[in-house]
């Protein structure tokens, strides 16, 4: 049976209760398409991006732990713990860091990481984050075996594939079913650069929510 539930639906009717959730880890929109920026052959691909997600304080509010992608553009609490990734090898066009927040007691963390290295990893979304990235900022929650992550923004499932190589559950969220059916595929059929974790434990909330994709 899977650990991990996709499921076609709006983050911000989340159908979870933020007790059963050990952790959120999500990279939402950040409205930068509104800003009128050349995205070259991926600008048609980025209609979800035409307005920043609107209910991110809302998502952590009462989850122990959270990582949030682009919290620069978000009105969120005061945090020392921001973790930063380091692309050593961007363009002059491109940033060549991002910015998570998180509401982790720590110093400032940083993880360099070129982007040509998650280039056997795409799959066509513009704003793919690389399964290592994900999987540092899931260690860095330091969460006990078994847990829970969801992410209401899941795209194509990089996050998904980095909780379940870190040996926890997992539950996205995604309005374009397309990326969803590619996450889902990830996950189903891994290859030789997305190594298997050992079994873990079936949640019972998996019980209770469809899986439409």
């Amino acid at each position: 049976m899977s650990n991990c539930l996709f499921i076609h639906g709006d983050a911000r009717k989340l159908p979870i209760d933020p007790k059963l959730i050990d952790a959120i880890v999500s990279d939402p929109p950040y409205g930068l398409l509104a800003c009128d920026l050349n995205w070259g052959k991926f600008r048609g691909k980025r209609e979800w991006d035409k307005e920043p997600a609107t209910n991110v304080e809302c998502l952590i509010d009462g989850v122990a732990r959270a990582v949030i992608w682009g919290g620069n553009y978000f009105r969120l609490p005061p945090s020392r713990g921001w973790l930063v990734w380091y692309k050593r090898d961007a363009v002059q066009s491109m940033a060549n860091c991002e910015l998570a927040w998180t509401n982790i007691d720590q110093n400032t963390q940083l993880f360099d990481w070129p982007i040509a290295a998650r280039n056997f990893e795409r799959v066509g979304h513009p704003a793919q984050k690389p399964i290592a990235l994900m999987r540092w900022c899931i260690q860095k929650l330091k969460l006990k075996p078994n847990s829970l992550i969801v992410d209401p923004y899941c795209g194509s499932g990089s996050t998904a594939i980095a909780a379940e190589q870190e040996g926890h559950r997992f539950i996205g969220l995604d309005l374009d079913r397309d990326y969803l059916k590619i996450a889902k595929h990830r996950i189903d059929h891994p290859n030789r650069h997305i190594p298997r974790p050992g079994r873990v434990e079936h949640h019972p909330l998996f019980d209770r929510l469809e899986e439409p994709v």
